[in-house]
């Protein structure tokens, strides 16, 4: 899980009996999430951080799903075909990636009040994450979220697909 943070996301997957592991940059990271993990008397074994770049860490194998709750629209436009990429590699043929898409672009642009181009977030859409996963995954599945707060009601989508 890319640019897991504290590792909210990372406690609720691993609670469900997963194995998961986030990455991310910072090192500050690492005592929240384990102070954290340690409250809610999660394994060790289970739930785990990675300090570490999320285009140069190598994973022991690669994994079954990859679950990015919007670490695509924290990246430059310039890193998207390298975040495909990357994907591509950490997951296992037939393993799925998992993405929550926002702020998708639509009439309500702009919701954080400033222009478009100006980022992180920056502006997404369906069709972006297709056209940068190309021939090497299948979607599965694309739909706009019905709940969500208020500040991101209609700016978030899930998508899913399939590594070929």
């Amino acid at each position: 899980m890319p640019g897991c943070g504290a590792g909210w996301d990372v406690f609720e997957l691993a609670a469900s009996g997963r194995d998961v592991v986030g990455l991310d940059l910072a090192p500050s990271t690492r005592a929240v999430f384990e102070t954290e993990r340690d409250r809610r008397g999660l394994d060790p074994a289970r739930a785990r951080v990675e300090i570490a770049d999320f285009f140069e860490w190598s994973a022991s194998e690669p994994f079954d799903l990859v679950w990015d709750h919007t670490f695509f629209c924290a990246l430059p436009p310039g890193l998207r075909d390298d975040w495909a990429a990357r994907m591509q590699a950490l997951l296992k043929p037939g393993a799925e990636l998992v993405a929550l898409l926002f702020p998708v672009h639509g009439p309500q642009w702009p919701p954080l009040g400033r222009d478009p181009g100006e980022g992180p977030p920056y502006p997404v859409h369906p069709d972006l994450y297709r056209q940068h996963l190309g021939s090497g995954f299948d979607e599965l599945e694309m739909v706009p979220i019905t709940e969500s707060s208020p500040g991101r009601r209609g700016l978030e989508w899930l998508g899913r697909w399939r590594r070929r």
